[in-house]
C-alpha cells in the first residue's frame, strides 16, 4: 500500500515552451525546429495529439509525454474529479523543476487505480489548454517540509 506523501515518479517527456506547445498542437506559427520536430514524430511513428501535454510551474513549461522515447508509465495515469495523486515540483540534475506524482489519500491499497484531476482545460472541446498542475493537489509534497 502506498501512504500520504509518498512519490511514484515523475512525468517525464519533453519540456516545452508556451510558444512551442501553441505552434506544434494549436495551429501556432510553426518554425523550423518545430518543423524537424514535426518530422521527426512522423519519420518515427510518434502521434501529434496533444493528449499527454501537462502544464507546470510559475513559468508556464509544459512537459509533452506522448513520444515513447521520452515519458515514462505515468502518462497512463487516468482522470478523477476525486484524485488519489496530486502533483509536486521536484528539481532535476541541472537544477530545472519537473512535475511528479504524489499521494494525496491517507492509503492507496494494492489494486486501486491511480487516478489525478486533468482540471477543465483537458475536456475543453477545442483542446487549447494543456492539463494544468494546479487543477488537483498542491505543488507542495502532502506530509513533508
Amino acid at each position: 500500500a502506498m501512504k500520504l506523501g509518498d512519490r511514484l515518479g515523475g512525468y517525464d517527456g519533453e519540456i516545452l515552451s508556451r510558444r512551442e506547445w501553441s505552434a506544434r498542437f494549436n495551429g501556432g506559427e510553426m518554425r523550423d525546429d518545430d518543423q524537424e520536430w514535426l518530422e521527426s514524430r512522423r519519420r518515427r511513428g510518434v502521434p501529434v495529439t496533444g493528449d499527454y501535454v501537462l502544464g507546470f510551474g510559475e513559468n508556464g513549461s509544459i512537459v509533452d509525454a506522448e513520444d515513447p522515447e521520452c515519458s515514462s508509465w505515468t502518462r497512463y495515469i487516468n482522470h478523477d474529479c476525486n484524485p488519489n495523486l496530486g502533483l509536486f515540483r521536484e528539481l532535476d540534475e541541472a537544477g530545472r523543476p519537473f512535475p511528479g506524482f504524489v499521494v494525496i489519500r491517507n492509503c492507496i491499497d494494492i489494486g486501486d487505480e491511480l487516478t489525478f484531476d486533468y482540471g477543465p482545460g483537458y475536456w475543453d472541446a477545442s483542446n487549447t489548454h494543456p492539463v494544468e498542475s494546479a487543477a488537483r493537489g498542491s505543488s507542495e509534497t502532502p506530509g513533508r517540509s
